[in-house]
């Protein structure tokens, strides 16, 4: 639900319901988990700037 809102106000030509189904479609297709394991890498490259 949250993903789907994040998505309708990224792009309001979205409804809240085309989100949703958008952001259940890339959990199911594994894109979900690709782009949390691309911002872990990411994250944990950057930890010197955060001390």
């Amino acid at each position: 639900l949250n993903a789907g809102s994040a998505l309708h106000l990224a792009h309001p030509e979205l409804t809240i319901q085309e989100g949703i189904n958008l952001a259940a479609k890339a959990i199911d297709e594994g894109k979900a988990q690709v782009e949390l394991n691309r911002m872990i890498t990411f994250s944990n490259k950057r930890k010197d700037v955060v001390a």
